[in-house]
């Protein structure tokens, strides 16, 4: 979905000389993930079973991710200050 957004905003920016890019770093190793970051509900609504399963187990990786945010965000400066992006 992102990357479809993506080109229908390129598309209709180009003209204007602004540049669309689309940046999906990932895990990265932070505290972000973790309960006192990324609150949940007391209660829950029936249809969203899976996905308080799957941020449950978000929050038991917190500073175990494989991401490296310092390389990260020295890519996306790249990205950002470059003419064309990779």
């Amino acid at each position: 979905m992102a990357q479809v957004f993506r080109r229908a905003s390129a598309g209709e920016l180009a003209e204007f000389g602004i540049r669309v890019d689309l940046i999906e770093p990932g895990y990265l190793q932070t505290d972000f993930l973790a309960s006192n970051s990324l609150a949940l509900p007391a209660r829950t609504v029936d249809g969203y079973t899976a996905i308080r399963g799957m941020t449950s187990a978000h929050q038991s990786m917190p500073c175990i991710q494989l991401g490296d945010p310092v390389k990260a965000a020295s890519a996306i400066i790249t990205v950002a200050t470059s003419p064309e992006a990779p």
